[in-house]
């Protein structure tokens, strides 16, 4: 029990004085009726993997598994937070920080939390609660004091109730979580009317709930004017062009609206361009179309614009398909001075990249960071005012027809840390001067141009790269010396490279750390590299070269392995049985002899090695083929064409 004097004084037209002294008795712990409702709702709790509720107990006794006191007070327990002056439950916090469907509670929202009358915050995201119908209980709208309600990530289905359109004090609601699909179930709002009582809303995640029928969703958001955030990703919003007779969202700094397919409307025709306190708008994988407007360049505080859209991936991890409308650039973004990352991969029906470029922001200092234009149809040669771009850390210019030399001013970008000019039309030679101040750079694609690289042989890299493509790109005739430095690639493609020359002898060393090696169509002679049982290597492409010797123990980590179309001669290795994770190897096309080693533990190589070995040493015989039954149970006749 704790006790507090109060003392009050008034004053009158004739005198001063004191009149009261209470002595007001303050609850020392949670109220019971509270405290029970809590009970009730760990009743409905069917596994807490987490042991979240461990200490939501009746009594003030020891755990003996713990050695831990299990409080009676209810506010002394984990999640529960009560209020200092009337001992009411004022937040409920047992959101699954893990994300793990796995270590979540499982169970169901009881009815019994109607009694937390007080309750300003509850979350419960992350968790299985969905029960028995799967529905989002309607007696939340009971909530009158709460002001934050995160259900995130919790599998609900059917319809988000109206009824939380009382909660009047509501300043955070979300309720996103698994995007819909023609499988799973998933939440709809089918009159979005209600959304428009919770006028003190500042936050509000809808991400995945279905507004396909919600057709006037711009004029009821528009009637928050105390928005700030606002994300309806993968709702299915089938328009934006309708236009509020007065913008109210004023203090709406963040905007996102991606993964809606069907938002097909015009892009000059959206309110959205009128939204000029935004800070963060995403647009991606919508279909707008058209003229991308003027109205564009007013939005002053704009830090981040996406309206890229996804498209599939090649073996780089590089998007290469193009889906849905395409627009047009006409916007002029040259006052844009917050502005830094800028995203359009897969948006543009075509484009000249010099005219692109100036139209970026011109201030200084320049804050852009990110410029992604990849897969965009952009035609011309890459400007000089490349090098203005001061902060630029990743410029993406990724499959487009871009012509001419690359500018060396671009060797003045000290932050740049990711260049991907791939799969473009660019030609002429890429000297040191292009990589002068490049110390920040981990990422080089320069691969599927006309480039060549000319460096002195004694030359050393400013950075030290962890990914370089150079698939096609002049390297040689020698091995590039300066690729000594570069101890900390992960991934490096030189594939007709130009070199003709043997492999180092610091070759297994200086790349101990690559996962992923290709050097195949060039002229490479002499035996692979030694030592490289000790690199980390996962998968290797040496094939049509002029390796020859004998094949040496292996990467114990290798998955894929082709060396073929090479003079590679000898037995095959027992050594190659150790390759535990190996499930492709191609070794066709040498001057291999002799049989192929038992490896009774390698079943899921791809029987394409066998059928090759066995055609390249006349060994077709039975018993060849049934000692390697258990490498695959596939069909090998496919292969032998």
């Amino acid at each position: 029990m704790s006790t507090a004097i109060i003392i009050v004084s008034t004053t009158t037209s004739s005198s001063f004085f004191f009149f009261l002294l209470l002595m007001i008795t303050t609850g020392g712990g949670c109220k019971p009726r509270e405290r029970d409702a809590l009970l009730a709702f760990k009743e409905g709790i069917v596994k807490d993997p987490a042991g979240l509720l461990s200490s939501w107990q009746r009594g003030g006794h020891y755990d003996d598994d713990d050695d831990q006191l299990l409080e009676e007070d209810c506010c002394q327990w984990r999640g529960v937070r009560c209020s200092n002056l009337t001992g009411h439950v004022v937040k409920l916090n047992l959101r699954n920080d893990y994300a793990d469907v796995g270590t979540g509670l499982v169970g169901e929202i009881g009815h019994s939390l109607i009694s937390l009358e007080h309750l300003r915050y509850l979350d419960l995201s992350m968790n299985n609660l969905a029960g028995p119908t799967g529905h989002v209980p309607e007696f939340l709208g009971s909530f009158r004091s709460l002001r934050y309600l995160n259900l995130s990530g919790i599998v609900f289905s059917g319809m988000v109730p109206p009824q939380l359109g009382k909660l009047s004090n509501l300043k955070f609601l979300d309720f996103s979580g698994m995007l819909p699909s023609s499988m799973a179930p998933f939440l709809y709002i089918s009159d979005a009317s209600w959304l428009a009582h919770l006028s003190n809303l500042q936050y509000l995640n809808l991400n995945g709930v279905n507004l396909s029928t919600v057709l006037d969703w711009p004029h009821v958001l528009n009637m928050i004017p105390s928005l700030k955030f606002l994300s309806l990703s993968s709702c299915s919003l089938q328009s934006a062009n309708q236009y509020p007779t007065q913008i109210n969202l004023r203090q709406l700094e963040i905007l996102d609206l991606s993964n809606n397919y069907e938002l097909s409307d015009q892009a000059e025709s959206s309110w959205i361009w009128s939204l000029t306190s935004l800070k963060y708008l995403n647009l991606s994988s919508t279909s707008l179309y058209g003229e991308i407007p003027q109205a564009l360049g007013n939005m002053l505080s704009l830090q981040v614009l996406d309206f890229s859209y996804n498209g599939e991936e090649d073996s780089t991890g590089m998007s290469v398909s193009k889906k849905g409308n395409m627009c047009i650039m006409k916007a002029n973004l040259k006052n844009l001075c917050n502005l830094e990352v800028l995203d359009l991969d897969y948006r543009l029906a075509y484009g000249e990249i010099s005219e692109i470029f100036e139209s970026l922001p011109q201030c200084s200092p320049n804050k852009l960071k990110e410029l992604h234009l990849a897969n965009n149809n952009l035609t011309g040669n890459l400007p000089k005012l490349v090098g203005r771009l001061t902060s630029l850390v990743t410029l993406d210019l990724f499959n487009n027809n871009i012509t001419g030399q690359v500018p060396s001013e671009i060797g003045m970008l000290t932050n740049l840390t990711n260049l991907y000019l791939h799969y473009n039309c660019l030609d002429g030679v890429i000297t040191e001067e292009h990589f002068a101040n490049l110390t920040s750079l981990k990422s080089i694609y320069l691969c599927y141009n006309y480039l060549e690289i000319v460096v002195d042989p004694e030359w050393l890299p400013p950075f030290r790269l962890e990914k370089a493509y150079f698939a096609s790109t002049s390297m040689g005739p020698s091995f590039p010396s300066w690729l000594q430095s570069q101890v900390d690639i992960l991934e490096l493609a030189m594939s007709d490279a130009g070199i003709n020359d043997t492999f180092p002898d610091w070759f297994s060393t200086t790349f101990s750390k690559a996962t992923f090696l290709e050097m195949s169509q060039n002229q490479i002679a002499g035996g692979l590299p030694t030592n490289m049982e000790n690199m980390s290597l996962e998968k290797l492409y040496l094939d049509c070269n002029h390796i020859a010797d004998r094949i040496p123990r292996m990467p114990r980590n290798l998955m894929l392995l082709d060396i073929s179309y090479n003079l590679i001669s000898g037995d095959v290795p027992q050594s190659i049985c150790e390759l535990q994770k190996l499930n492709g190897l191609d070794l066709s096309n040498n001057l291999l002899e002799g049989e192929f080693p038992q490896c009774s533990l390698m079943s899921r190589v791809y029987v394409k090695v066998i059928v090759v070995w066995a055609k390249l040493t006349g060994r077709t015989d039975e018993r060849l083929r049934m000692s390697q039954v258990a490498w695959s149970s596939i069909d090998s006749d496919e292969y032998y064409e």
